[in-house]
């Protein structure tokens, strides 16, 4: 069975539009999909919960689709299931939105979820391979590409840009 946890836009939509089967639709609280109706609306500081009605749904596949933002975490709300989640999730948020998220992927998947990407479902969100030009490169456009691409690998683990 499949959960979709489901952010605002259009994206967490499209997906159900694609499947044969209806996912189990999960929301964060504050971050409503825009056009699904949820099945279950939760908190992060209720992680650990969440984590234990899934596995008691059946659920063996995860999808995460849509944005949020960073929630606030209200420490008085962080249930028993989900303290011993704590230090992990306030290390990852030290970590920048990748990070975090990378974290909570980490915990599903720990959890004995499989992590599903959204392309899974709706192949059509990414483009067919191939270069999409007919213009070739000259010699300056290859150097400032491979520069680019230096740039690019040192930027990326950062979480600045």
């Amino acid at each position: 069975m499949l959960a979709l946890i489901a952010g605002e836009g259009k994206l967490p939509a499209v997906l159900v539009d694609n499947l044969s089967d209806l996912p189990y639709i999960a929301a964060m609280e504050g971050y409503p999909p825009d056009f699904l109706t949820p099945d279950r609306v939760f908190r992060i500081e209720h992680l650990g919960t969440l984590l234990e009605e899934f596995k008691a749904l059946g659920v063996t596949d995860v999808c995460f689709a849509g944005s949020i933002r960073r929630p606030a975490i209200d420490p008085a709300q962080i249930d028993a299931a989900t303290m011993p989640l704590v230090p992990r999730m306030m290390a990852a948020l030290s970590k920048g939105d990748d990070g975090a998220l990378r974290e909570v992927l980490t915990v599903f998947s720990e959890a004995g979820f499989n992590i599903r990407a959204a392309n899974e479902f709706a192949a059509a969100l990414l483009p067919v391979a191939g270069v999409f030009t007919s213009r070739r490169t000259d010699t300056q456009h290859a150097a400032d590409a491979v520069r680019a691409a230096e740039v690019v690998a040192h930027l990326g683990p950062l979480d600045i840009g």
